[in-house]
């Protein structure tokens, strides 16, 4: 049996990845900033009444989880349901998953338009772009070619009238430009 001395107990060793943090006791007390709000990360007790919340019935009577605590995941869960959520419910639904992550949220948003491999619902992917159209253009003018990829060109007529307009006109010019060249080359 292993004996531990005072000075080892003072030293605890923390893995983090790989790192190891040497973390050292302190008798100093530590003082929060002051917020006007008050964090679920932070506050057990409220995390433990919002889970405590998130409960509700089916159809059938069975318990389950009205939400998985997680904005892009709720987004990305429900894919082509949304197409009967009203566009207010639509756009709150992915501004608070594009709030906790952008990157993800923008994935989550192409794979419910993808015609492909995803659920193919244009309805609310047009509502969710016009917002972004006016809300982060340069999100849009990064991800522009994939409008049309994962969906078709008219999904760009959607950005008219909104801070992404040029991006989008400037899209179906290109794209114009080249079929008229390979529709001329073929006349040869």
């Amino acid at each position: 049996m292993k004996t531990i001395t005072k000075k080892k107990v003072a030293s605890v060793k923390t893995k983090i990845g790989f790192n190891y943090v040497n973390v050292k006791p302190t008798k100093k007390a530590v003082k929060a900033p002051i917020s006007n709000t008050v964090s679920v990360a932070t506050n057990p007790l409220l995390a433990a009444l919002v889970e405590e919340d998130n409960f509700t019935l089916t159809e059938n009577g069975a318990t389950t989880f009205r939400s998985t605590l997680n904005h892009c995941l709720d987004f990305f869960a429900m894919g082509a349901a949304l197409r009967t959520c009203n566009d207010a419910s639509v756009i709150s639904l992915f501004s608070k998953a594009f709030a906790e992550n952008p990157l993800l949220a923008t994935k989550a948003l192409f794979n419910t338009r993808n015609i492909r491999g995803g659920a193919g619902e244009r309805k609310s992917f047009r509502t969710i772009l016009k917002w972004m159209g006016d809300n982060h253009p340069e999100i849009i003018q990064k991800n522009i070619a994939n409008i049309p990829y994962f969906g078709r060109f008219d999904d760009l007529f959607v950005l008219f009238g909104t801070k992404s307009e040029k991006f989008a006109l400037d899209l179906i010019k290109d794209q114009l430009e080249k079929d008229c060249k390979i529709y001329n080359d073929n006349l040869d």
